[in-house]
């Protein structure tokens, strides 16, 4: 067991390639070797924005990293949707969220992301250049349904989703 103590929250990690790792922390993005612990970059994600940080990230079919930033205290809608590619290039994909949470893909194009505050699960579809060409709202919670949370998808493209404050997971077909 070893123990990893890092000087800022931490959103969500993924596996790059033997003992490197991708951190999503406050406001960056970190890539470590975490058996020497050496950093190897580091990325600064809205520095003007000093209340946000990040939340939830998950790499694609392709191996770009997609993840949102949300205000740590939950009241401003000023988090985004960002989406890191393969050469370590930033996009901003969608603003004006509360809460990110997601997201989980269908393909390449097509995946769902979430607003919690908002209890919306958006459906996005986006060409090459990462441009949105439709977002529409997939599914809406009921408050006593809680707030949707961490999701993914199986091999049928069924999506699963936690409920925070709903104390379940439940599953969705393609048409909801």
């Amino acid at each position: 067991k070893k123990i990893i103590k890092l000087n800022k929250e931490i959103g969500f990690l993924t596996h790059v390639r033997k003992d490197v790792f991708l951190l999503g922390l406050k406001s960056e993005l970190r890539i470590i070797n975490l058996k020497t612990n050496k950093i190897l970059k580091s990325i600064k994600i809205e520095k003007d924005i000093p209340l946000n940080r990040l939340n939830d990230g998950k790499t694609d079919p392709v191996g770009k990293l997609w993840f949102g930033t949300m205000d740590n205290l939950e009241k401003k809608c000023s988090g985004s949707l960002y989406c890191l590619d393969n050469h370590l290039r930033l996009y901003k994909v969608d603003v004006k969220y509360f809460i990110t949470n997601g997201p989980s893909f269908l393909d390449e194009n097509n995946f769902y992301h979430t607003d919690s505050r908002r209890r919306i699960i958006y459906k996005i579809k986006i060409d090459k250049e990462l441009k949105i060409l439709k977002k529409t709202i997939f599914l809406k919670f009921n408050a006593i349904d809680g707030f949707p949370d961490g999701m993914t998808t199986d091999i049928k493209n069924n999506l699963w989703v936690c409920h925070y404050r709903g104390a379940c997971i439940s599953v969705y077909d393609l048409k909801g």
